[in-house]
């Protein structure tokens, strides 16, 4: 997602890493572990086949953002949010988390949840890539944040529900 066209990143490259985490992710629960596995790989191959529109770079490294907060990289841009996140010091990655979390959590998008949850987990279980995780997860809330700011909050948050 972080090295593709912002135009599929919502539900194109989302669903990338969270179709393919599931299947893997059931197969620890499953008689046909290796059916899972398979499921997990073709999912994985499947988008990346479609939505690429270049080769990964294996040595991508962005650009470094200087003097602004975590909220402010989100609130600024895709690439700026996750420049931000990967180049932040090793004690602030705590508070990114909460950060991602909350924000995901606050627009009324399931597929920016899921992601950001997805994000978080492959965050714990492989943890020598954390901030390219993190990275990721920051550069969809920042996609989502452009189109849901913090102003219009409760009113998306509204939408399709009854109140009383």
């Amino acid at each position: 997602m972080l090295q593709h066209d912002l135009e599929q990143a919502k539900f194109g490259w989302s669903h990338c890493l969270t179709l393919p985490q599931s299947a893997f992710g059931l197969s620890s629960v499953t008689t046909d572990r290796k059916m899972a596995l398979a499921a997990a790989l073709v999912w994985s191959v499947a988008y990346r086949s479609v939505l690429s529109d270049r080769a990964l770079d294996l040595g991508w490294d962005p650009q470094p953002i200087k003097d602004t907060s975590v909220l402010e990289a989100l609130q600024t841009s895709p690439a700026a949010a996750a420049s931000r996140v990967w180049h932040a010091p090793d004690g602030e990655l705590s508070a990114i988390r909460r950060i991602l979390a909350t924000e995901a959590s606050i627009r009324n998008d399931i597929h920016l949840v899921k992601y950001t949850r997805a994000c978080l987990d492959m965050g714990t279980f492989d943890p020598e890539h954390v901030r390219l995780y993190l990275a990721a997860a920051a550069h969809l809330c920042a996609v989502w944040m452009a189109e849901v700011p913090r102003a219009t909050i409760a009113e998306a948050l509204l939408v399709d529900r009854i109140t009383p």
